[in-house]
């Protein structure tokens, strides 16, 4: 009998012993818990601060990029005359006169391009529409976003933004930098500008965000082209004796 009652006693005593070590490795597993949930926390930080300086990275990147290009329309005066042939040749000594682009032997002029993804703007950023549906003339550059006119003359410029869900998007049609026309969009909407625009050749015409817009993101994916930016010349401006 005294035998049974030691080696119960031996048992509650083990048992007392393994409850006190799982209430031990439950107070470690707690603490654990806390610094991986403190981990985590610190980790999101990092992915958003990370994040914020990847989109600052951008805008300035396109930022330069248009200095660079503006830079560029004041320098780049190439000449067309093996196109225009006699036009540009009496382009100097003659009175202005509009003629319609389509009358037969004048160029024609017209590009389409589309966003096929998502693009968060900074200040400044161009909208890069990367995809050409048309570009006869191949006067619309997808590396940039800019349509550069090749001719003197008046165009037919017009643009589509979607905003992204809970973001604000205002940017601008802008010609050699300076604003003709402004877009709006908020939580998935939309918002277009159609322009005429007279354009001396080698003007460049672009869409970018408002310098004092924050961030704002653009909405779109390859299958649906809620964005675009499209443009054609309806006159040539020419030059008679």
């Amino acid at each position: 009998m005294r035998s049974m009652q030691k080696n119960m006693a031996e048992v509650f005593r083990k048992n007392e012993l393994i409850q006190l070590e799982n209430d031990k490795l439950k107070k470690e597993n707690k603490v654990l818990q806390n610094k991986i949930g403190s981990l985590e926390k610190k980790t999101i930080k990092i992915e958003r601060t990370m994040n914020q300086m990847k989109t600052t990275f951008e805008w300035t990147r396109h930022y330069t990029t248009e200095k660079e290009a503006a830079e560029k329309v004041n320098q780049d005066k190439v000449s067309r005359s093996e196109t225009l042939g006699r036009i540009n040749t009496i382009q100097e000594k003659s009175p202005r006169l509009i003629v319609p682009a389509a009358s037969q032997g004048y160029p024609v002029v017209g590009f389409n391009a589309v966003l096929t993804h998502d693009v968060s703007l900074g200040p400044l950023q161009t909208v890069v529409f990367d995809t050409v549906i048309t570009n006869v003339g191949q006067a619309y550059e997808p590396r940039d976003g800019q349509f550069s006119a090749p001719y003197a003359g008046l165009y037919l410029v017009s643009t589509t933004i979607c905003s992204e869900r809970q973001s604000v998007v205002h940017v601008e049609l802008v010609k050699n930098g300076v604003q003709l026309a402004a877009i709006y969009g908020d939580d998935y909407d939309f918002g277009s500008q159609t322009i005429v625009v007279q354009m001396n050749e080698n003007d460049r015409i672009w869409v970018r965000h408002f310098i004092d817009a924050g961030i704002g993101t653009i909405n779109n994916d390859a299958k649906r082209h809620y964005s675009t930016f499209s443009g054609t010349m309806i006159a040539l401006r020419i030059f008679f004796y």
